[in-house]
């Protein structure tokens, strides 16, 4: 919340706190909390003043995008050998954790051939940072993250997703829920690039999955500005964090394929970004009817302790052949 804030221009917003507990408190409890902190909220809202940079924190403007990142190159040197590589850019939190590839002016441009948008064009604004996603920035994640340059297409598809306004990329980053985005690609992009929907397609070992998705979240490390602990909220994470990017098995699939439900047809080439979990198995070997099945599922998407029972959000099931 303050890193978004002081990108929109509202670095000295006011807070106020109400005290924990919250959930599962009587009425009573809960209209004493709001009468406790009404005087202060009143004060916040009604109180001028200048922020330290001049804006208005009272509303009167602070929109919009303000941070530069991806429209100026940043030439650093970097070390030769891959362990010091490693730890440089996990000191300068430019990764995940993990070995890098160093994004060299050669490399970068490799990928940027892949794709016909100006390097500077603006893929979206990624929260909370709020920071610009440029074609170039996004190659420079793609070559991090080890993504083969054929794949950066898909990844540039995703990047405009999570940077549209409705998708609401900040409450991804910001809650404390382990929250991730998973790509979803359809169609012959999928095929072309080696995307895997088979056995084990949430697992390793499947490279354009697990570098494209690690991509996608490179991007909301290094531009979003989605640090663990900063703009990333999360209180004890998850390991789809790392990567989460699998396609759909259509060649086995009874149904017609995702990317139909959505106004596309199956011979188009498309990339789904969903905010949701990691992966969360169903087990069931009680039931012998489709119906039985059904139900186990919907038990289980709706089970206690579930953001369902909150959210009531869509859940994306994955059926086996």
């Amino acid at each position: 919340m303050h890193l978004e804030a002081e990108q929109r221009g509202l670095k000295d917003l006011r807070y106020v706190v109400v005290s924990h507990p919250i959930g599962g408190l009587h009425a009573d409890a809960m209209v004493g909390k709001a009468q406790a902190v009404t005087s202060e909220l009143i004060e916040a809202f009604t109180k001028p003043y200048e922020s330290s940079n001049g804006a208005r924190a009272n509303g009167a403007g602070g929109g919009g995008a303000v941070s530069d990142l991806g429209r100026e190159s940043v030439m650093v040197d970097v070390p030769a050998d891959e362990q010091a590589l490693r730890r440089e850019f996990a000191r300068r939190t430019w990764s995940d954790g993990l070995p890098v590839i160093a994004p060299t002016e050669e490399r970068v441009e490799a990928t940027l051939e892949y794709c016909d948008r100006d390097p500077l064009e603006v893929l979206g604004v990624i929260a909370p940072r709020r920071g610009e996603a440029t074609v170039q920035a996004t190659a420079v994640c793609a070559v991090m993250a080890g993504c083969e340059p054929r794949m950066f297409p898909a990844l540039v598809a995703a990047v405009q997703g999570i940077g549209r306004e409705e998708f609401n990329v900040s409450g991804v980053n910001a809650t404390t829920h382990p929250n991730t985005v998973m790509m979803l690609l359809n169609g012959p992009i999928a095929r072309e690039i080696g995307a895997h929907g088979g056995m084990g397609c949430f697992g390793p070992t499947f490279e354009t999955n697990a570098t494209l998705g690690r991509a996608l979240r490179l991007v909301q490390l290094n531009i979003g500005g989605a640090t663990p602990g900063l703009g990333d909220r999360a209180t004890q994470g998850t390991p789809a964090k790392f990567t989460f990017c699998v396609s759909e098995n259509e060649a086995e699939s009874p149904w017609a394929p995702f990317q139909t439900t959505r106004g596309f047809s199956a011979e188009d080439s498309t990339v789904t970004v969903y905010a949701c979990e990691g992966p969360h198995n169903i087990e069931d070997h009680g039931s012998n009817t489709g119906l039985g099945i059904m139900q186990t599922v919907v038990g289980s998407m709706g089970q206690a302790g579930s953001n369902n029972i909150l959210a009531r959000g869509d859940t994306l099931l994955a059926l086996t052949p």
